[in-house]
């Protein structure tokens, strides 16, 4: 694992020291890596999860080159549960544009072969979300297109491995919904296309008609606040 690690820090051209953490002494809600805003980086000692190494450390450039909350959004500790539907809808909706970032990362850093397989397997995993998506399209919410299906294709509009993006609307989308997702999928192939941007995160929020506001934080730790507005609140 330590030689994995020096071998992709090298690729990536990271310069921060990385430390490896013992899995039953880890504490950072799974993730295989974890990256503080001192500059100190963690890695699970795990063999198991060697494999994550080059999406791992795209995910640290991510982070490293621009603000940490690019690559690991966190929110506030304290919500109501209008606050918490608001950020699983924001974390939603920013994270073809996270993937994308990351996967235009990977393509820029590893050998070509090696980035080959990695698009490979996300091919391979994103193809299993879409089979089960496209088994239930009716019962398939938009939280689940955008995650499985609208991801997929962004991340290959990305990185050149596809022509254009377009919502996977069904059939009971009304026009609103449809119009509105539409508009949404623009934005994003705009932002693929430029540097990693904070902004460009809640630039996606302010764009769209949404009953939450979204403001970036620095203490007492970088987070995203998201708020639910109240029904008189302007939008």
């Amino acid at each position: 694992m330590k030689d994995a690690l020096e071998r992709y820090k090298t690729c990536f051209n990271i310069e921060n020291p990385i430390e490896l953490i013992d899995p039953d002494q880890w504490q950072a809600d799974g993730d295989t890596s974890y990256y503080f805003s001192d500059g100190a980086i963690l890695f699970r000692n795990d063999s198991e999860e060697a494999h994550l190494l080059p999406y791992s450390f795209a995910e640290l450039k991510l982070g490293i080159n621009g603000h940490s909350l690019l690559a690991w959004p966190r929110f506030q500790r304290e919500h109501t549960e209008e606050d918490f539907e608001s950020i699983n809808l924001f974390a939603t909706l920013v994270t073809p544009l996270r993937e994308a970032w990351i996967y235009r990362i990977m393509k820029h850093f590893l050998p070509p072969e090696e980035f080959r397989n990695e698009i490979e397997d996300f091919r391979y995993e994103a193809g299993l979300l879409r089979e089960r998506v496209e088994e239930n399209p009716g019962e398939a919410d938009i939280f689940r297109r955008i995650l499985s299906l609208l991801t997929y294709e962004t991340v290959l509009y990305a990185v050149g491995e596809l022509e254009d993006v377009a919502f996977p609307h069904h059939e009971h989308m009304v026009p609103e919904e449809r119009l509105l997702m539409d508009q949404y999928v623009e934005g994003l192939k705009l932002f693929v296309a430029r540097d990693p941007d904070i902004n460009l995160y809640t630039a996606i929020a302010d764009a769209l008609p949404l009953n939450f506001s979204v403001n970036i934080q620095s203490l007492p730790y970088p987070h995203f606040e998201v708020k639910a507005r109240g029904d008189n609140e302007p939008q």
